[in-house]
């Protein structure tokens, strides 16, 4: 049988199969791919969704804060509007993330507040809301929100009002700018940002995409924001007039300022408090009026910010005659300070872009007066009129009590600032009871000097006086390069001391001092003048060098000398009877005692009565021909001043004759000398009695 041969495969076959093997490889790969291209989108789609469902939540409430007050818009207060616009930016400075502006945002309080400002900040945060949300890693959202702040400040500081303000920290001071902003110059903004910043690509695309919108929404913000502050500084340039009025005490001019700041805005707070002012203080008796009314109805209005109405309410029933009346108003004001504090601390931040107000005399008085009516400080503590009250029906005890409780909540409240305005309103309506109360404050000593290393400050306090400081704070009361004559920074010296101890030295903390100042830093090399303030148990004093007392002394009363100047209430207390009777205990009660030593220059001690501290004296002896010098020690001891000269002259060298010997007094209020006789014995006498220099 004849086999057959075999049959040969197609031609071709082995290639097709291997084809047919591969596109089923690539088609299975691609399918692969295209699935997982498929579940990748629809992952990253769920995570934008997700992530714009968490942002809706975080814009949600204060959405819904800024929709209820523009649709409650009720009576428009422009200076709450412009401090809720300076807020709004500085929250966007300083938050490092969008969660903490949001949080910020939702402290506002947007009752008054102009609903335009709250629809252009609305149209802002959209823009920032629909960025937001189609990020989806955190470090996305961070850089999109160091984007947006960029952008929206930067634009802001694009703002051209003709020269007059710089709106990351001012305010126009004519009210005549116009407002222009160059689109052109935004743009190149913009360019710069995106080539700074580092963005991913997407994050590019979706800046790219709201660009034009973000700078739409900024530019509507910032002339929003020019039109409210625009019109706050016309409404400040009629209140200051109202305020520098008040300072000078031309209250009806006061009256009438303050009169047409009301007009111009019916929901603006201080102008109302500085017509209550000028009513009470400008008032002939009986002539007081419905001022109380006035002010009942503003506390009924504002129970948020009432404390200063309630301490004009208790002024003004004080002036009327009626102290149990007055006592508890005063009371009430007392306990609302402290409450309100800090909402009344944040209404004066718009006087913080007021920078220039302390580069002149008047401007501090503005300023000053400000921070009074709304902290509770000088006329405006409720504590310092109780004192006022009661030092004035003879209560002394009670007086110094309420004087001490006004400078305690000062301390717990750590407004340190306000202090300077408290002591000044002591020394003009307190006077002698005020000083009284620790009459032996110029025998405490301030030593300061700057460290080593490091720019801090070594202080101590030398009490030569016989009574012991308990509890007592240090204040820095520090006059600085730039700043007006009349203007000082205080800066608290931490921990305050259990004790300055009598007849002893003692030693505060080392204080770093680092202040700005119109924007400028300063430090121990920028230090003009150093004094200080001791607050402590026993009273509140001021603390200054020797060098300090003898030239404040020699300055005031020079002042007093000129022709037509009238003691001051302060200086009442030493003028006329106690001068006399501190001249009258020095005539009966001083002596002079010469130490001689064995070899070389004696010691002169020289003791007066302890009753010429009222004169806050300060001490130089002239023996002979030689110069005056200030003693060695002086320090106060039971019933007398003791002041002792160390080797200052040989008697053994006088040549059987002692030489004459006098010794001047200084103080603020006058200045007097005392002779003393000398015989062979080295010993001394009055040769006279007291004589005014």
């Amino acid at each position: 049988m004849t086999e057959s041969p075999p049959v040969a495969p197609p031609a071709g076959r082995p290639l097709r199969s291997c084809l047919l093997v591969l596109g089923g490889a690539l088609a299975c790969l691609l399918a692969t791919g295209v699935g997982a291209w498929i579940w990748y989108g629809k992952q990253e789609q769920a995570a934008e969704a997700a992530r714009k469902t968490e942002a809706e939540a975080e814009f949600a409430p204060i959405y819904k804060q800024l929709d209820d007050a523009t649709a409650n818009p009720g009576p428009i207060d422009v200076d709450k509007t412009v401090r809720v616009i300076h807020e709004l930016d500085e929250a966007m400075k300083t938050s490092p993330n969008l969660e903490d502006y949001l949080h910020q945002m939702a402290q506002e309080d947007y009752r008054g507040v102009a609903p335009e400002v709250l629809a252009a900040r609305k149209d802002l945060l959209g823009v920032i809301f629909e960025l937001q949300s189609r990020q989806v890693e955190l470090a996305d959202q961070e850089a999109a929100w160091n984007y947006t702040t960029d952008v929206v400040l930067g634009t802001l500081s694009l703002v051209n009002v003709g020269g007059n303000v710089d709106t990351t920290g001012g305010v126009p001071t004519g009210g005549e700018g116009h407002l222009s902003v160059d689109r052109q110059q935004a743009e190149d903004l913009l360019k710069k940002i995106q080539d700074e910043r580092d963005m991913h690509a997407h994050l590019q695309r979706d800046v790219h995409d709201l660009q034009a919108r973000l700078l739409d929404a900024t530019m509507k913000w910032s002339g929003t924001w020019y039109g409210y502050v625009d019109q706050w500084d016309r409404l400040c340039l009629l209140r200051d007039r109202a305020y520098l009025a008040a300072a000078d005490g031309n209250w009806e001019e006061a009256a009438a300022s303050a009169r047409q700041v009301i007009a111009l805005a019916p929901e603006e707070r201080e102008a109302h408090l500085l017509l209550a002012l000028a009513r009470i203080e400008g008032a002939k008796p009986g002539e007081e009026g419905d001022v109380d009314v006035f002010l009942a109805r503003f506390v009924n209005e504002h129970p948020d910010s009432a404390a200063p109405a309630l301490q004009l309410q208790g002024v003004s029933l004080a002036r009327q005659g009626r102290p149990d009346e007055a006592r508890l108003v005063f009371q009430q004001a007392a306990a609302s300070y402290p409450a309100q504090s800090e909402t009344l601390a944040r209404l004066a931040d718009p006087y913080r872009y007021r920078t220039d107000l302390r580069k002149t005399r008047e401007g501090t008085y503005i300023l000053r007066l400000y921070q009074e009516t709304q902290l509770g400080a000088g006329y405006f503590s409720p504590d310092l009129q109780m004192a006022r009250a009661a030092f004035e029906r003879g209560d002394k005890v009670e007086g110094q009590k309420k004087v001490l409780d006004h400078f305690f909540r000062r301390r717990n409240q750590a407004q340190w600032g306000l202090i300077l305005d408290d002591l000044d309103f002591c020394s003009r309506f307190l006077g002698a009871d005020f000083d009284r109360m620790f009459p032996e404050d110029s025998f405490l000593d301030l030593n300061v000097a700057p460290t080593l290393m490091g720019g801090k400050l070594k202080m101590s306090i030398n009490n030569r006086s016989d009574r012991t400081v308990h509890n007592a704070t240090l204040l820095l009361a520090l006059h600085l390069t730039d700043q007006h004559p009349d203007d000082y920074e205080v800066v608290r010296v931490d921990p305050t001391v259990a004790a300055v101890n009598a007849h002893a030295e003692t030693d505060f903390a080392d204080t770093e001092i680092k202040i700005t100042i119109f924007g400028q830093e300063k430090g121990i090399s920028d230090i003009v003048t150093d004094r200080a303030i001791l607050v402590a148990d026993e009273g509140v004093m001021w603390v200054d060098t020797e060098e300090f007392k003898i030239a404040e002394a020699e300055a005031f009363r020079q002042k007093r000398a000129l022709p037509g100047t009238e003691p001051t209430p302060a200086a009442g207390m030493a003028a006329g009877a106690v001068v006399e009777q501190a001249l009258a205990a020095v005539k009966a009660n001083a002596h002079m005692t010469v130490k001689q030593a064995m070899i070389g220059p004696d010691d002169v001690v020289i003791e007066l009565p302890r009753a010429i501290i009222l004169l806050a004296p300060t001490f130089r002896l002239e023996i002979g021909d030689d110069p005056p010098i200030g003693p060695d020690e002086s320090v106060i001891d039971g019933q007398n001043v003791v002041l002792t000269w160390k080797r200052v002259h040989s008697w053994d060298a006088a040549g059987g004759s002692s030489p004459r010997a006098r010794l001047h007094v200084g103080g603020p209020f006058s200045a007097f000398y005392v002779d003393w006789q000398g015989d062979s014995s080295a010993s001394y006498v009055l040769a006279s009695p007291p004589t005014l220099e």
